[in-house]
């Protein structure tokens, strides 16, 4: 049983509905009843690491309930805290956070080298052992360690409102180009903020994601599977709404087996790598996304890259509407790729009303019907070469219209493609009459 003595000003309900007077306490034992607004019975000024007291008496909340933290309260993780295949739970964080002031423990069998890695033996033949990541400036083998701040496995239904979850990745620039990928590390990508491993129906709303040395929101399939993804558990029913994301090493949004993951009306700033990342990882698996209305800056790529790692996975439908990236990128990079050749066709993809900077190539798409209208691309970066609006690789169908692409060297580049290009313009202002009229 836990007992946990709560501040003067402590939010004055607690799990059995009772006002404390001076000093209250509570127990991890005690049931929490559904609709009830629960206050985790553990520290929320981050004098202590409260992980395991959270987990203990998370575990213990039944499906239904709803999980209110104290109003501008810090909770100290160093861990993760894991809703394990919880149900209809809503945690209102009412502006509090959930934070990691320091590295995550190092698991069995490795080492803390004291710089936030846990090290692992070298094989004799000089090489890290398989899952082991070598770390260049010390020449040692790391091993990559799990960790978000919130971790839901299977279930579903859970709503995160008005929270935000903070890592220990400070650096002020990830998207810098030299050194290349400054802020992004092989050895801690895997420590995130939320993950999501095969639940169905996640609503992120008002949630600030900041200082990930992966991911901001990783969504993949739960529980476990075969050589080719078959048992796995889908992760469905994904959004991310009125959020924001500030500093991440890897992806600030990333799915690896998904259906129906959006992410909208939100900000995203100084990101390692891509801003959504959809990479199919088993045959039988699937990804879709819809971002729509979302502003990014300081991204080391662009806004979206999609690929099928294996046949015959399948994407799409992909969404992509009304976002604006207001810079352009350090790297001669795409501001969208989406889908590669020669790979599982996706059903659909829809590119319209976008604010783009690119690298040499704005929008490339392989493999898929496609719409791409009223864009606007801008190439403001020099030394990447040419520079292309639109590449249509191995496009059955679709069109190329109503788009504004500045300072490329040309317009479109069909490779084994079929599509109507029209109606597009090469000025800021003025007729959509390139190549020709519609």
């Amino acid at each position: 049983m836990l007992w946990r003595r709560w501040p003067p000003l402590a939010l004055a309900v607690l799990i059995t509905g009772i006002l404390p007077t001076t000093a209250a306490v509570a127990s991890s034992s005690l049931p929490v009843p559904p609709g009830v607004p629960a206050i985790p019975p553990v520290a929320f000024d981050c004098s202590t690491d409260v992980t395991d007291a959270f987990n203990s008496w998370l575990a213990n909340v039944p499906d239904g309930a709803v999980i209110a933290l104290v109003p501008g309260g810090c909770y100290r993780s160093n861990g993760t805290i894991l809703f394990n295949d919880k149900r209809n739970i809503t945690v209102l964080g009412n502006g509090a956070t959930i934070k990691a002031s320091g590295a995550p423990a190092c698991p069995p069998s490795t080492a803390s080298n004291g710089n936030g890695y846990c090290v692992v033996p070298k094989n004799p033949d000089g090489r890290c052992p398989t899952g082991a990541v070598h770390i260049t400036a010390t020449g040692e083998c790391a091993w990559p360690v799990n960790r978000a701040q919130l971790w839901f496995d299977r279930g579903g239904g859970l709503t995160v409102r008005d929270l935000t979850l903070q890592g220990s990745n400070f650096t002020p620039d990830c998207a810098e180009s030299n050194p290349a990928r400054s802020c992004y590390d092989s050895a801690r990508e895997a420590d995130g903020n939320l993950y999501v491993r095969g639940s169905d129906g996640i609503l992120v709303d008002n949630v600030h994601l900041k200082n990930a040395w992966g991911d901001a929101v990783q969504a993949s399939p739960g529980g476990s599977w075969d050589a080719e993804g078959r048992g796995a558990v889908m992760a469905r029913n994904v959004t991310v709404r009125d959020s924001t994301v500030d500093t991440v090493g890897r992806m600030a949004f990333s799915c690896s087996g998904c259906a129906n993951m959006a992410v909208t009306d939100s900000t995203i700033t100084n990101v390692g790598y891509w801003v959504v990342d959809v990479e199919v990882e088993a045959k039988t698996w699937s990804g879709d996304m819809t971002l729509e209305r979302n502003t990014y800056s300081n991204v080391y790529l662009g806004l979206i890259a999609v690929t099928p790692n294996l046949a015959p996975s399948t994407l799409g439908p992909i969404v992509v509407r009304d976002n604006v990236g207001t810079d352009a990128p350090p790297t001669c990079t795409n501001a969208m790729r989406i889908g590669l050749p020669n790979m599982p066709r996706s059903s659909s993809v829809i590119v319209n009303g976008n604010r783009l900077y690119g690298g040499a190539e704005g929008i490339r798409v392989s493999a898929a019907h496609a719409e791409v209208t009223r864009n606007t691309i801008d190439f403001p970066r020099l030394g990447c070469g040419g520079y292309t609006g639109v590449v249509f690789d191995g496009v059955p169908s679709g069109s190329i219209i109503g788009n504004t692409v500045l300072n490329a060297t040309r317009l479109y580049e069909p490779v084994s493609s079929t599509a109507t290009v029209c109606g597009n313009r090469t000025t800021a202002s003025g007729p959509f009459d390139q190549p020709v009229p519609c």
